[in-house]
């Protein structure tokens, strides 16, 4: 991502409280922040967000919260392939193994629609605090543009590698425990 031409015109000193975050967020800062400004208002802080409720594990890549979509993959991938093994041989049971696939797919997906939008106001503080402690003020500027923002390939690789998991690794898995 290019520097925002805030980025290049910074004042001397360091960023801190919005300013930070609008650097840091990039595009559509103004939505996010109302968002976060609806989630303090409730307990527990949350707020719908559609896009984290459809996308999940991409939309968590593509705000750059790599972590936690790595952790949401494998939480899915795993958990299925428990379904999987455990009703393994037994076709009575596969559409039973159907909805409980379905159902922690829809338990992560409400989760993330839920939450996904304090989780991401945690993300950028916490990563705006890593910046500013690492770089000095006029390096901080460049850094909390450059690695803030989104990142729209992740989308594809979070996909590909989802679709490596489910569509290769799972099977072979199975195959293997079957014979």
């Amino acid at each position: 991502m290019a520097l925002s031409s805030d980025a290049a015109a910074s004042p001397a000193g360091e960023p801190d409280g919005r300013e930070a975050e609008r650097l840091f967020v990039g595009r559509h800062y103004d939505f996010i922040r109302k968002s976060w400004e609806m989630a303090e208002h409730r307990s527990p802080k949350r707020c719908w967000n559609w896009y984290a409720f459809l996308f999940s594990f991409s939309w968590l890549g593509y705000r750059k919260m790599y972590r936690l979509a790595w952790v949401v993959i494998f939480a899915h991938f795993f958990l299925n392939l428990g379904v999987d093994i455990y009703t393994m041989g037994e076709e009575e049971s596969q559409w039973g193994a159907w909805l409980v696939s379905l159902g922690i797919q829809m338990a992560i997906a409400l989760a993330l629609g839920f939450f996904g939008m304090p989780l991401y106001q945690q993300h950028v503080k916490r990563r705006i605090a890593d910046i500013q402690a690492k770089y000095g003020p006029e390096q901080a500027w460049a850094e909390l543009a450059r690695q803030g923002g989104t990142n729209f390939w992740s989308i594809f690789g979070m996909l590909f590698f989802w679709i490596l998991l489910a569509g290769v690794v799972s099977p072979l898995i199975l195959f293997s425990l079957s014979a």
